[in-house]
């Protein structure tokens, strides 16, 4: 039997931190992203993921930064959108890499707390209508990549969204300055310490 527990995200959470500088951006109505829009071009989303977004990654101690970019073309032209472009920096001064969703699931499984019991939010799943067997190691890849934000063009009208991944601060209380580049001139800030 396989118990589930919560959460099953390979990393702490992440809380939007407004910055001095003015980015621009407002925060969803429960506080955990931020979300910015450039007229009749787009509107984005930026945060921390919920657990359905980060059902199939097991626990870990793997120091990651995930976080859920959400991008609505609302123009009638075709989007480009270039993951690779985005950067992260700490409050340390120290520059964390972009993660491929590749190498995101070999460092969180290289930690993963339980090598025999890898999906720990497995009757999460069932009630969301998933199988109850346990997935493989290759099919927990696969969602990995499945969910992962992809670079690529987004239709008129359309919208794509999924995680993205960066190595994280080994400090226990940081903050992280996440810059999207193209997608929006000025960065949005994250720490893993709650707001007061």
């Amino acid at each position: 039997m396989i118990i589930a527990t919560a959460p099953a995200l390979a990393q702490e959470t992440l809380y939007p931190v407004r910055s001095n500088a003015d980015t621009g951006a407002v925060f969803t109505v429960d506080h955990s992203s931020f979300v910015v829009e450039k007229a009749f071009q787009y509107k984005l989303t930026v945060g921390y993921p919920a657990n359905d977004d980060t059902w199939f990654l097991p626990n870990s101690r793997t120091r990651i930064v995930v976080l859920w970019v959400r991008i609505e073309n609302l123009s009638q032209n075709l989007m480009e959108v270039n993951t690779a472009k985005f950067t992260c920096t700490g409050d340390d001064g120290r520059t964390y890499s972009l993660l491929s969703p590749d190498e995101a699931f070999n460092q969180i499984m290289a930690r993963a707390e339980d090598k025999t019991i890898i999906l720990t939010n497995t009757l999460h799943g069932i009630s969301l209508g998933r199988a109850g067997t346990k997935p493989t190691e290759e099919q927990l890849k696969q969602d990995t990549v499945r969910y992962s934000l992809q670079s690529g063009q987004i239709p008129a009208h359309d919208i794509r969204e999924g995680l993205i991944y960066f190595e994280g601060p080994p400090q226990k209380k940081f903050v992280i300055t996440v810059h999207l580049r193209d997608l929006w001139s000025k960065p949005f800030s994250f720490s893993n310490v709650k707001p007061k």
